[in-house]
């Protein structure tokens, strides 16, 4: 047995993957992304009490991907070992890319992100850089992890784009999503689809390595437009009322999910899940506010036996809001 679990992080990814192999548990994560403060994969790792983590996966270099990732990494180190850890962007790629297309804060964190790497290397049974032919890693006897990403010509147009931007010609900004990896976790029967941020360019080589029917799949890109690929999602081989995840924050500029894709998904069959209801989710489901819980929180000091009292808001979990959990495996 075991589950996959979207954990409410804003507009970004942090995935929790667990089953169990020989009677003990196991545990894989896709992206690590800080929300209100709190890193959800950390905080889940310690109370679980985990001493090894089967694999690590950063989808793509945008922040809203691997935020909280440095943390985990330096919690891990001496302490959780790491069997795979998989990633996109060469650390050289990435340090030019931060200088000149990045504002000030993400420059700040992927370069704290690089230097982390590289001081927590020797953690890493091994790693693993994702490229556009498919790997497969064996997570146990039921169990396989594939990953498809990117196109070997991303690597020459993201630094064409580069050249153009540093010797003063028009360029659009280079397109990270690009980078994106197509995660497929599969047992004997059937197929969980994981799309992180992929592009619609990705779709024509991802359709011929799915063979099994996905009993689980995730809205790529946070429920936007235009990475919809209507015909592979209405094509694809699932289970009747599929579910469909959007890993979506409340995100003015951005405004995701968009209401259509939502439409899509929903009167194509698929059973919609949401880690929040905002925009796309709240317009088509007609949701016009989360109800809140106030809560009551006590804690005793250890040093003198005081009582402290806190009070703090939280959210109901719905379908349409909180950590989306699916016992699938």
């Amino acid at each position: 047995m075991g589950s996959v679990t979207f954990k409410k992080v804003g507009q970004g990814d942090s995935i929790i993957i667990e089953w169990e192999e020989n009677g003990k548990g196991q545990i894989g994560i896709i992206d690590c992304n800080l929300y209100e403060g709190r890193n959800a994969v950390l905080e889940y790792i310690e109370i679980k009490g985990y001493s090894s983590i089967e694999f690590i996966l950063i989808s793509h270099p945008h922040i809203d991907h691997y935020s909280g990732m440095s943390d985990l990494l330096i919690k891990c180190y001496n302490k959780i070992t790491i069997k795979y850890f998989l990633y996109t962007l060469s650390p050289i790629l990435g340090e030019v890319f931060m200088k000149i297309f990045m504002s000030m804060n993400e420059q700040i964190e992927l370069q704290r992100f690089i230097k982390t790497i590289d001081e927590v290397f020797d953690c890493f049974e091994e790693t693993i850089q994702v490229h556009h032919k498919v790997e497969e890693i064996k997570l146990g006897s039921d169990l396989t992890l594939s990953f498809i990403a990117p196109n070997s010509n991303v690597y020459f147009k993201l630094p064409k784009a580069v050249s153009k931007k540093r010797s003063g010609r028009t360029t659009t900004k280079a397109d990270l999503n690009s980078l994106a990896t197509f995660a497929v976790i599969n047992n004997r029967k059937n197929s969980i689809l994981l799309t992180s941020d992929v592009t619609i360019r990705s779709y024509g080589r991802l359709a011929k390595h799915i063979s099994l029917p996905a009993s689980l799949v995730q809205a790529p890109h946070h429920g936007s437009k235009g990475s919809l690929s209507k015909g592979f999602w209405r094509d694809i081989l699932r289970i009747d009322n599929c579910p469909v995840v959007f890993s979506v924050g409340d995100e003015p500029a951005d405004k995701l999910p968009n209401t259509e894709t939502v439409d899509f998904f929903h009167h194509n069959g698929y059973d919609v899940y949401s880690t929040d209801s905002v925009y796309g989710i709240s317009e088509f489901f007609n949701i016009k506010s989360a109800k809140l819980n106030l809560i009551q929180v006590n804690a005793v000091l250890d040093s003198d036996s005081e009582l402290i009292s806190t009070r703090y808001n939280t959210e109901a979990t719905t379908k349409y809001n909180g950590d989306q959990k699916f016992d699938i495996l």
